[in-house]
């Protein structure tokens, strides 16, 4: 028999293979290749950034380095000139002629304070140092026309405060080198100046300490003890400057340190000293003798000019330091530049080779293209293509002459199928090649489809309106029978009933005996529902443990109530099933219509809400959907949409209550509390107590939180003075902590305010560590891994024991507000004092709130709670007020953060 033929239609256009996107073949192995030149550029960029801040910060240090220069050049000068002007107010003060001044000190004071003096004003000229106000101070001092001895007092103790001035400037300088330096490549030998350079001049200050103690040793016996004890330490402490010069110094600092070694290796300063002043010599503490002081100017020389040889040390010391600062900046540049053009090198080479590559691959591929685009287009006529080329080429060619052999039979096979003789012996003909095989057994499966059909659509059907583990109705079938049911009640004037079914206690009997017993748990449920249901009643389920049962003909709330409390009982009964027990029961949220204006939507949210407030008073129970829940879910929906609004509006604010700490010289700010307002327009200032509670089952607490992070972490970036570097404290909601996207926004608000994650406290409820637990542990240990730390709010009130407490990640533990409150009662008290000795023993902080009387801060510290907060030291403060505050409490007291344990 042969096959049937076709009707005649109408020609079908080509399928224009190859034109259908502009993206072509040799494009997209283009665009593919270059995806690890993609790879390659965000890693270019992380270096790029590293050795840029590599730039800067050797930019930063050597900046620095010559700050610290022009401090110790300054005091350098400032020694210099000290010494003349003291040596001529002494010699005043002892009574000896100006005619013998020269003689006695070996030089002339008032020419040594010319040839001084321009030096000192120069070095004090330094724009960097801004040490002009002080010369000012002791040139007002030392030109005044006072008495001699009034001078020298005064003139002493004002060289004494610009020099401490100037070491406290000094020292604060090196400290931020070392900060700076510990950042870079190389930053040993650089380091090592640093302290070379305040080696030699502390070591020049020893010198300069000991030159001053010689006429210190006349006054009387006790002084000259007292003052040849000091002089031993300062040899001691000169010994020790001495060994980190020849240990660490440069080759030109450690030649010139060498020369100046050999030229004072023979002086000794308490031998010396204690030749000229003889223990034996009682006379010289009361009178002035020419000899002594002559033997005095020498000791006096003596020091001098070897202190003046240590200065010239720290002058090579200085230049070496310099050049190394510059070297170090230097090679972060060439590190820099050399980045640059290995990246330059590469993407031209990645460049090149993806061309040769999308053009070695796309040429024999076009022209299979072409082939099979006639071929797609109905064209099987034409010559086969010629198998040659490539290995890959040369497959598809196979593959396609098969195809076009496979298609002329298929052709005929199909016209068969189109005129419904389904035993026309075309269907016997094999088709040639594995792709042949393939489609006759598709071609037999359509066959087989086409006979089952209406089987198949009737299973369909049934499949799309019920369940498939109950065989309960569904979703869909469920708004249908509502909407219904709604139409029968306004015809009929009755009432209609929706109950929202949630199991109880269903979550943890599948976590214990797994899926399948929970599969079989919720289909003993539904035909529980269904052996028990009242007449007319529509069951059905819509996912999960949710079931839901649509009742007509209702009179009231209370026969409402009585079906489904019935339910709920028949759920309850113990539930066995291959000899595994359960306690199943149900919880269940009714929604009402009697005046025939709701609908299925409203309906079913309505039974939603109930339910979800049957779980939250115990479950077990059904709850009405009347008008407080309503209210409630209405005035949340509002929030929730405000809560928007006042993001975008900027209505929303900030303050900042500061935290404590107590000593026994007072108290000092050492970190602070962000804590949120909002000014709603048209309804006032509302606090967070009223507005962050109805939003926690909201989406839109994660959006606040996030609005939070940002602006806390924001504002802290801009702290200044008193207040820069200080920790500041985040509340997360339990919603955000366990949201998927905690981390990334807590990522992204860090990045943003470039603030350090170690002055960063998130503050922590301990609900948010009950549900999720596993989620928001992890949650918080990545964030301390980020370098933050956690406060565990409101203690003393949850559920946490000490032993879970030892493996959550806490290092702060907040005193509730209500123990604070009560402390001075005997029972609260003991309760605060078990707290405070918990933290000492897991090694963490412990931070009293609601602290509002001076008995109650007192009685705090005495039991070992220095960390306070509350209405007694500061009420939350806008952040222009809470700067001020700082500034104020700690004018003069070192601030020391929270430790981590």
């Amino acid at each position: 028999m042969t096959a049937p033929q076709r009707p005649p239609t109408k020609r079908r256009p080509a399928l224009k293979l190859g034109t259908t996107s502009r993206w072509n073949l040799r494009s997209r192995l283009l665009a593919i290749t270059l995806l690890p030149i993609l790879g390659f550029s965000l890693w270019f960029g992380a270096v790029t950034e590293s050795r840029l801040r590599q730039t800067e910060r050797a930019a930063t240090v050597r900046d620095r380095v010559g700050r610290l220069s022009a401090y110790l050049n300054a005091r350098t000068a400032l020694t210099a000139e000290q010494v003349p002007t003291q040596a001529k107010l002494a010699i005043s003060v002892f009574g000896v002629p100006a005619s013998f001044s020269s003689m006695i000190l070996g030089f002339d004071p008032d020419q040594r304070m010319k040839e001084v003096r321009p030096v000192t004003e120069r070095a004090f000229q330094d724009e960097a140092a801004d040490l002009l106000p002080a010369l000012r101070r002791l040139r007002s001092i030392a030109d005044t026309d006072a008495p001699s001895s009034v001078r020298f007092d005064q003139t002493f103790r004002e060289f004494d405060a610009i020099q401490e001035e100037l070491r406290e400037r000094s020292k604060t300088e090196y400290e931020l080198i070392g900060a700076a330096v510990g950042n870079l490549d190389g930053e040993r030998d650089l380091w090592r100046s640093v302290e070379v350079v305040i080696a030699v001049e502390d070591l020049a200050n020893q010198y300069q300490n000991q030159t001053s103690l010689v006429f210190e040793i006349r006054s009387s016996k006790k002084a000259r003890n007292q003052a040849l004890a000091e002089l031993a330490s300062s040899s001691a402490l000169a010994d020790r400057d001495m060994e980190v010069i020849r240990t660490h110094a440069g080759e030109l600092t450690r030649s010139d340190f060498a020369k100046f070694v050999s030229e004072q290796s023979s002086i000794d300063a308490k031998k010396i000293t204690e030749s000229v002043f003889s223990e034996d010599d009682e006379s010289g503490f009361q009178t002035i003798d020419f000899a002594n002081l002559q033997r005095e100017a020498g000791l006096f020389n003596t020091m001098l000019q070897r202190g003046e040889g240590a200065r010239k040390v720290l002058t090579f010391a200085q230049a070496e330091t310099r050049e190394r600062s510059l070297q170090v900046q230097r090679s972060a540049r060439n590190e820099l530049l050399l980045t640059f053009l290995l990246a330059a090198t590469i993407a031209l080479v990645s460049i090149a080779f993806a061309s040769v590559l999308a053009r070695s691959v796309s040429s024999p591929l076009r022209s299979l293209a072409r082939r099979a685009a006639r071929i797609g287009g109905g064209d099987l006529s034409g010559d086969p293509l010629p198998e040659t080329g490539p290995q890959e080429v040369v497959q598809v060619g196979k593959a396609l002459n098969e195809l076009v052999a496979n298609l002329v039979v298929l052709d005929r096979q199909a016209s068969a199928l189109a005129a419904g003789d389904l035993e026309h012996s075309i269907f016997d003909d094999a088709l040639p090649g594995a792709l042949g095989r393939s489609m006759q057994e598709t071609v037999s499966r359509l066959r087989a489809s086409i006979q089952n059909r209406e089987e198949l659509r009737s299973r369909l059907a049934h499949q799309a309106t019920h369940d498939d583990l109950t065989g309960l109705p569904n979703r869909k079938s469920l708004v249908e029978a509502i909407h219904a049911a709604l139409g029968r009640s306004r015809r009929q004037q009755t009432g209609i009933a929706v109950s929202f079914i949630d199991l109880d206690g269903f979550k943890r009997a599948n976590d214990t005996y797994g899926h399948r017993f929970g599969d079989q748990v919720l289909v003993l449920c539904a035909d529980r529902l269904v052996g028990h249901r009242r007449q007319g009643d529509f069951i059905a389920r819509i996912g999960g443990d949710e079931f839901v049962i649509v009742s007509e003909n209702i009179a009231d709330s209370y026969e409402a109530l009585s079906i489904a409390n019935r339910y709920i009982s028949v759920l309850s009964e113990p539930v066995s099933i291959d000899n595994k027990s359960a306690n199943i029961g149900a919880s269940i949220g009714i929604a009402l219509d009697f005046q025939n204006e709701a609908d299925a939507t409203i309906l079913l949210r309505d039974a939603d809400l109930a339910v979800y407030r049957a779980k939250a008073n115990g479950g077990g129970r059904a709850e009405i959907c009347d008008l407080a829940l309503r209210s409630q879910i209405e005035r949340r929906d509002d929030l929730e949409r405000a809560i928007v609004d006042a993001i975008r509006k900027d209505e929303l604010r900030l303050e900042y209550q500061p935290i404590l700490r107590s000593n026994a010289s007072g108290s000092s700010v050492a970190s602070a509390e962000a804590l949120l307002r909002w000014d709603r327009p048209g309804h006032g200032p509302i606090s967070p107590a009223d507005f962050v509670p109805l939003l926690e089952s909201s989406p839109r607490i994660v959006d606040l939180g996030r609005w939070v992070m940002k602006s806390v972490l924001r504002d802290a970036s801009h702290w200044v003075g008193a207040a820069a570097g200080m920790p500041v404290a985040i509340n997360v909601s339990a919603r955000h902590l366990v949201a998927s996207t905690f981390l990334s926004d807590l990522q992204t608000a860090l990045d943003q305010s470039g603030i350090d994650p170690r002055r960063v406290v998130l503050e922590i409820t301990e609900t948010s560590l009950v549900d999720n637990v596993a989620v928001a542990v992890n949650h918080l240990e990545a964030a301390r891994g980020l370098g933050l730390r956690v406060a565990l709010d409101d203690f003393g009130t949850g559920f946490t024991s000490i032993r879970q407490l030892r493996d959550f990640p806490v290092d702060i533990l907040k005193i509730d507000r209500s123990f604070v409150e009560r402390i001075h009662d005997p029972d609260d008290q003991s309760l605060v004092r078990m707290m405070i000795g918990v933290a000492g023993t897991l090694g963490l902080n412990i931070l009293a709130e609601g602290v509002e009387t001076t008995e109650q801060a007192k009685l705090l510290t005495s039991l070992g709670c220095r960390l306070h907060q509350g209405y007694l030291y500061a009420r939350p403060l806008r952040p222009d007020a809470f700067k001020t505050y700082v500034a104020e409490k700690n004018r003069s007291v070192v601030v020391v953060p929270f430790a981590r344990r």
